[in-house]
């Protein structure tokens, strides 16, 4: 019946790569950066340390713990891509098509982020837009990312339903986790998280880095939730900064965190041994370890202090 099922979709995908112009191509490629890492850190990074920590932190704890079950799923099922699958598939952005194929991380990261903000935030105030062109940009959004991943051939159907459905899901019931218990003990209730996914850092792990590999994505995303909680607790005890400050702070400090993620994720990349899955982990460890709490210490008394 799977083989009936994925067959069927191989065929749609074919279709649609076949009959798909080379504007939809492009206009796809560029629409599903708004998944990807890079663009997801960046509209991180703003809303943390430029419009609400709080609801940052909310908004970091319900995408790592979706990211994490998204990878866990996904190093469990080793559901193989749709080109890997069938060679004669002709991909675009195959470069962002890391890992196994189901669920579609793109998706799910892109329902939780935007189903996330459109939910909880109260962004609509800050800009003074109507709470519904919210909505409609957040699932103008998804629904665009999701599609994404089809057009470009890099998902079945099933991984972006089911991307799409963790997604949403995950916005429920971690916005209700961390309104429940992280504003008592945050520390607590993140450090719990990382322990029931810690069995699977040894799990996942192989004899090579060809075999690690595939699991690659959930070691960046254990490691960038791992760095956020340790440097919060910097932040937390030592700083405690808040967004009530000057725009022209706000985003000075926005450029620097930014920048810092960038060096450690990037520049590290070129100083540390390549093809070596510990290094990679520490790169991504540092990146929110250094932004979220070494650099709110060290800046303390001009860019961190309200």
């Amino acid at each position: 019946m799977d083989l009936k099922i994925r067959n069927f979709e191989i065929e749609i995908l074919k279709t649609i790569r076949k009959t798909s112009s080379s504007f939809w191509n492009g206009f796809f490629q560029i629409v599903s950066y708004f998944g990807e890492s890079i663009v997801v850190i960046g509209i991180i990074v703003i809303i943390y340390f430029m419009y609400d920590k709080q609801f940052g932190k909310k908004l970091i704890f319900t995408l790592f713990s979706s990211l994490l079950i998204n990878n866990v799923i996904k190093g469990i099922v080793k559901y193989p891509r749709p080109f890997v699958y069938d060679p004669s598939l002709d991909p675009l952005s195959k470069n962002t098509a890391t890992g196994y194929s189901f669920p579609s991380g793109h998706t799910q990261t892109a329902s939780t982020l935007y189903f996330g903000i459109a939910k909880g935030s109260k962004i609509e105030r800050k800009i003074n837009i109507d709470k519904f062109i919210v909505w409609v940009i957040a699932i103008a959004l998804i629904i665009s990312v999701g599609l994404s991943r089809i057009i470009l051939a890099v998902h079945y159907p099933k991984d972006v339903i089911v991307g799409l459905i963790l997604g949403i899901a995950s916005v429920y019931i971690f916005f209700a986790i961390y309104d429940k218990f992280s504003r008592k003990n945050e520390f607590l209730i993140n450090i719990i998280f990382l322990l029931i996914f810690f069995p699977f850092l040894f799990i996942f792990n192989k004899e090579t880095y060809e075999l690690i590999y595939p699991y690659k994505d959930f070691y960046t995303v254990y490691s960038l939730f791992l760095g956020y909680t340790l440097g919060s607790v910097i932040d937390n005890k030592y700083v405690n900064y808040s967004c009530n400050t000057s725009i022209k702070k706000k985003i000075i400090r926005t450029i620097v965190s930014f920048l810092i993620i960038i060096v450690c994720v990037g520049g590290l990349k070129i100083v540390f041994p390549k093809n070596n899955m510990f290094f990679v982990f520490l790169r991504y460890f540092l990146s929110t370890f250094i932004t979220m709490g070494i650099s709110p210490l060290l800046l303390k008394n001009n860019l961190f202090k309200d």
